[in-house]
């Protein structure tokens, strides 16, 4: 059954996407397809519902380490192939995985794209998971663990992560730690494929210059097949908040790099919840651009700070907040975090004008805006909504964000207390 809606957001303070959107199902796989016509362009997104947090205590890592084996081999694609054929016909792709979710993209011209298509169905029935490209892609993967490690802020943002989701499958690193990467044989790669990558748990997202009638029947010849073996596992529960951080703050300090880097961390609300598009838009007042109220105290006023910024977690459970700056050289990091932390108590006792409100919204839209403007970047997003949230959810949340009442910042006040901070330092290195 093809399901065919016209591409219009829930409210008219919501930018309208142009194509049409054209819904249905083949062999199990739900395909979700956005008409732009005259586009030269079609972005192509499989997303397996399935990430980090699926792993066991004893696979971490296994999740990324099977989304680089993808590339290295199937019945029909050989390794290397896949990207030397993409390239040859002038197109791109890449992967990434999250703690929900693994995705895999194309961009292709027009008259290519369902090349993606032809790729995807062969390695999500026949991977080959050859030996020897196990033990070559391990070394890639522990030389991506040292370069996280040698990294002042990824090693320290992977820290406070850890802290804010203790207890939670979230606090996992998504690259698996170095012993954990080192012990990771084959038969776990394959029961992890086996069981997770599957056209009931994936999410095929076309979009561009392309028509609904061609995709349905590229995706009948590529995906209508029954597939090599059966598969099933259930996912985990990672809708429940995490272990508290009551009682804090908790302080993180290491020595790393010639800078003072700071990281206040703080659990979130979840994503689709009104608390979460008030949280989004605090933060924007408070650090997004120039007239935002760090920037403004921190980096023009004080000049303490090289710069600050924010950021706000989603995925299927629960967030996390955080500011993160770097210290002009020479200032006292004590008094850039009381400083910090002082302008988070005062946006709930002062909250935003409504002059810093419309602006946070302003730049908020644009960021939507531009998310969307690339064709691969839209199949990437349509496909992740449909995977973990459901049809319209970036849509709705940029709807509850410009629709936050400012009487929402109090009730933030209990996300925001200082004893639930997690403050991380990453201070320079003592010769």
């Amino acid at each position: 059954m093809i399901v065919r809606t016209s591409a219009r957001t829930p409210s008219s303070r919501v930018p309208r996407l142009n194509g049409e959107r054209v819904d249905f199902e083949v062999g199990g796989l739900a395909v979700c397809v956005v008409e732009q016509p005259g586009v030269p362009v079609v972005g192509v997104a499989l997303c397996y519902g399935t990430g980090t947090a699926a792993e066991r205590d004893d696979e971490g890592g296994v999740a990324h380490f099977l989304e680089h084996m993808m590339f290295k081999g199937s019945r029909r694609f050989g390794e290397g192939e896949v990207d030397s054929l993409t390239q040859r016909l002038g197109g791109s792709n890449n992967a990434f995985t999250s703690h929900d979710a693994t995705v895999y993209h194309f961009s292709f011209g027009t008259d290519t794209w369902s090349t993606a298509l032809e790729i995807e169905s062969d390695r999500m029935d026949n991977l080959l998971l050859d030996e020897d490209a196990i033990e070559s892609e391990r070394h890639v993967i522990l030389e991506e663990i040292a370069m996280y490690e040698d990294e002042p802020w990824d090693a320290l943002d992977q820290q406070v992560v850890a802290r804010v989701f203790a207890g939670h499958p979230y606090a996992k690193p998504v690259l698996g730690s170095r012993s954990s990467v080192e012990g990771l044989s084959r038969e776990a790669l394959r029961a992890f494929y086996s069981q997770y990558y599957n056209r009931e748990r994936a999410n095929l997202a076309v979009v561009g210059g392309v028509r609904a009638d061609e995709v349905r029947a590229a995706c009948e010849r590529w995906f209508g097949n029954e597939p090599s073996r059966s598969r099933s596992g259930a996912l985990p529960d990672t809708e429940t908040l995490p272990t508290s951080v009551d009682g804090g703050p908790i302080r993180i300090e290491r020595q790393h790099g010639e800078l003072a880097r700071l990281l206040v961390a703080f659990p979130a609300p979840a994503v689709d919840t009104d608390e979460h598009a008030a949280m989004r838009l605090l933060l924007a007042g408070l650090c997004l651009g120039r007239g935002s109220r760090l920037h403004r105290r921190l980096v023009e006023q004080e000049r303490s700070c090289l710069w600050v910024t924010s950021d706000l977690t989603e995925g299927r459970g629960p967030s996390c907040a955080s500011i993160a700056l770097e210290v002009t050289p020479g200032f006292d990091s004590k008094d850039v975090e009381l400083a910090v932390l002082d302008e988070l108590s005062r946006s709930v006792s002062e909250p935003l004008t409504q002059t810093e409100i419309e602006r946070a919204r302003q730049l908020l839209r644009v960021d939507y805006v531009f998310s969307q403007q690339r064709v691969e970047a839209r199949a990437v997003n349509t496909a992740l909504e449909h995977a973990l949230y459901g049809e319209g959810h970036h849509e709705r949340c940029l709807d509850r964000l410009l629709s936050v009442d400012p009487c929402q910042f109090r009730e933030l006040e209990r996300w925001l207390r200082p004893d639930r901070a997690v403050i991380g330092w990453s201070l320079p290195s003592v010769s």
